[in-house]
């Protein structure tokens, strides 16, 4: 099956999602892809808590998108100082991402890239994924995002070239 976007993200951890979410939020159709089967990456399913110290006497040191999860949770009482609640941390992450396609439990398996003939730079045509249940899904967009964690994706891209993937 091929589909069509303007933003792919890989990675649903934190910064995956806030990439996805500020691309929706800018108006661009987004499909975020993850290899496990939920968002939050090491903050829910890994238990990573708590959020390390993120202001400094009463001024915050983290950016919009932080400060909104912080705001959500202290709503719902799924966080105490820096402590959270990771299954609150997962539904707000959730939530967020109502308007953004979400392919979870799939990786990249081939990579097709051209090469620009003015700047002489290599650009991502389109990916292929393949889902834990054996689905493939080729996907087109104008710009692929790695928020993997470990920079999977593009670990992936180059042995998916060089043939040594599987």
């Amino acid at each position: 099956m091929t589909l069509e976007y303007d933003v792919t993200v890989f990675g649903a951890g934190l910064a995956g999602v806030s990439a996805a979410v500020t691309a929706q939020r800018l108006g661009k159709k987004v499909i975020l892809i993850e290899q496990s089967s939920v968002v939050g990456g090491n903050a829910t399913a890994g238990l990573v808590n708590p959020f390390m110290r993120f202001w400094l006497d009463n001024q915050l040191l983290c950016g919009d998108f932080f400060e909104e999860l912080i705001t959500d949770l202290r709503k719902q009482d799924g966080i105490i100082e820096n402590c959270f609640d990771s299954e609150v941390l997962r539904l707000v992450l959730m939530e967020k991402l109502q308007s953004v396609d979400i392919l979870f439990r799939a990786i990249p398996i081939s990579v097709r890239d051209s090469k620009d003939e003015k700047s002489g730079l290599k650009r991502i045509e389109k990916v292929v994924v393949k889902t834990a249940l054996g689905n493939e899904y080729e996907i087109h967009s104008k710009l692929f995002v790695d928020a993997t964690g470990d920079g999977s994706f593009s670990n992936h891209r180059n042995r998916i070239r060089r043939g040594s993937l599987y």
